[in-house]
């Protein structure tokens, strides 16, 4: 199989992933450049070797952002390859660590930070977008669970590198930022939905609004909300020009089965945060975006819940990450938006409703 023809394989897979066509464009025009380079060749003969060598070149003349488009496209490439059983071992696969004394890796790779992404849907959104070129940063508060995360990134071909982020220690998320050098996307997804008590689920359904105490709301308030505002206002100097900032939130409106009540007061804090940095990226003219993202009701061990439940209406982690992801990636400007896992905007919140 030539590279041409698994270019046709390649394009299929990705159309089908939700890829944009803009993306594939610059990708055919990467191929392109490619055999430009060392031919439309038999991918079973290409090695590691022909593969540094053209991209060596190429490094010559290219800014490291262009550089970084190329390796990624050839990554991603050879990665479907081998997945695919096209080739029987992926020679792209060390291409960043040949090239670091070429160029500085960082400067190389787009780069994705997830906090708590040691599981559930912040591992599945890691992951996610882990496939789709990004080296990703596993943030977690435990280290050993973060690694063990890392690992399971690594064994499916995923750059991965653990960071800790505590949400609760202003001290850590500040370390934590200085380790940051350039960053594409941030997906703030640690959180807690109440205080933790002996005994109780951590998200407590049956638990009553007049049963919460102030000490529930303080911490739920300091973690989701002031945490989260600590890690952003860190780490705002090494956002790219053209940065996701992603919150994760749920909805804010209580009914007869959803009102937790530290839970969504935080994460209407959150949603309010996310509207007000929008408002300022959009007043500097900045092309950055933040905006929040609901997966809905989501298997998770917060909740106990099992994926298929209530008639279906209840998604596996997998499912919430791939949606997640699939909005992050999307290129419309969603700047200061509330998105449903569906892509529905919510539209209720008085700022939005100005002008």
């Amino acid at each position: 199989m030539k590279l041409t023809e698994l270019w046709v394989l390649y394009d299929a897979d990705k159309r089908i992933q939700g890829f944009s066509t803009h993306t594939l464009n610059a990708y055919a025009l990467q191929l392109k450049m490619l055999i430009g380079g060392i031919g439309d060749l038999e991918i079973e003969v290409i090695t590691l070797d022909l593969l540094k060598g053209y991209l060596s070149k190429q490094s010559d003349r290219l800014k490291p952002s262009s550089l970084g488009h190329r390796i990624r496209f050839v990554r991603s490439l050879f990665r479907f390859a081998f997945e695919e059983g096209h080739i029987s071992r992926n020679p792209a696969l060390k291409i960043i660590m040949c090239l670091y004394q070429v160029k500085n890796e960082k400067e190389l790779t787009m780069k994705a930070l997830v906090t708590g992404a040691n599981k559930g849907i912040g591992f599945e959104i890691a992951r996610s977008l882990g496939k789709r070129g990004y080296d990703i940063l596993v943030g977690a508060r435990d280290e050993d669970r973060g690694q063990a995360a890392v690992e399971k990134l690594a064994a499916e071909d995923i750059s991965a590198t653990f960071i800790k982020i505590d949400l609760n220690n202003l001290d850590s998320l500040l370390a934590a930022a200085k380790m940051v050098n350039s960053l594409d996307i941030l997906v703030n997804n640690a959180g807690i939905p109440d205080s933790v008590k002996p005994g109780r689920a951590a998200l407590d359904l049956a638990k009553r609004t007049f049963d919460y105490t102030t000490e529930d709301l303080r911490t739920t308030m300091e973690t989701n909300f002031l945490g989260t505002h600590e890690l952003i206002k860190s780490l705002l100097s090494s956002l790219t020009d053209n940065a996701k900032i992603v919150n994760i939130t749920v909805p804010i409106s209580p009914t007869d089965f959803w009102h937790p009540l530290a839970y969504i007061t935080s994460k209407a804090a959150l949603n309010v945060m996310t509207l007000t940095y929008a408002y300022e990226f959009e007043k500097m003219g900045s092309h950055r975006q933040i905006f929040g993202i609901m997966p809905g009701a989501v298997a998770t061990d917060l909740n106990g819940m099992e994926a298929g439940a209530h008639g279906g209406f209840v998604k596996s982690t997998e499912a919430a990450g791939q949606m997640s992801t699939d909005i992050i990636l999307s290129d419309k400007n969603q700047n200061g938006q509330i998105i449903q896992y569906d892509g529905k905007i919510v539209t209720d919140y008085e700022i939005q409703l100005r002008g």
